[in-house]
């Protein structure tokens, strides 16, 4: 750059926005995907022994696999999803799992756990963003995003699965 002294070198730090700003949230949620899903379907599993479907080995399975329907959709959401996605992933969710027999407490008791787990796994920021996303899409779900309300509070922290009778 004549006469600033500065060689166009110089500038390049400020092309490189994911060295200053870290990796974006769906990079994170990508990152920790598989330690996520382990903790989240051993949670539903463990906490809701009264579901059907996740009952065994092959519930497990069941469990891991419905749980990762919501981490791609909040994962897309994070990608820069519209907020007719969240409406539409919301009502074909609630029509799948209905047919296989799981009754809207038990998709939003998945869709909490889940919330949990992406506060666990996840930095704080995008923790929050993260569920933020998945409580746009299941409103009804006992998600809470705003401060104070549990997950999204970088003060509280949710008790460890071994706290849970089994």
């Amino acid at each position: 750059m004549p006469g600033s002294g500065l060689e166009a070198d110089d500038m390049d730090f400020l092309c490189d926005v994911e060295e200053v700003q870290g990796p974006s949230p769906a990079a994170q949620l990508e990152d920790v995907r598989p330690l996520l899903l382990d903790w989240a379907s051993a949670a539903l599993v463990q906490r809701r022994p009264d579901l059907r479907a996740y009952r065994g080995k092959k519930g497990l399975r069941t469990a891991r696999l419905d749980l990762d329907l919501h981490v791609k959709h909040v994962h897309a959401a994070l990608q820069g999803g519209a907020a007719q996605d969240a409406a539409a992933y919301q009502r074909w969710c609630t029509a799948s799992m209905t047919q296989r027999g799981l009754d809207a407490e038990a998709i939003d008791a998945g869709v909490a756990i889940l919330a949990e787990a992406l506060w666990r796994f996840l930095p704080p920021q995008a923790g929050r963003e993260a569920i933020a996303r998945l409580a746009a899409s299941f409103p009804a779900a006992k998600v809470a995003s705003g401060p104070g309300s549990g997950y999204s509070n970088a003060l509280v922290r949710p008790r460890p699965l071994e706290d849970f009778p089994q």
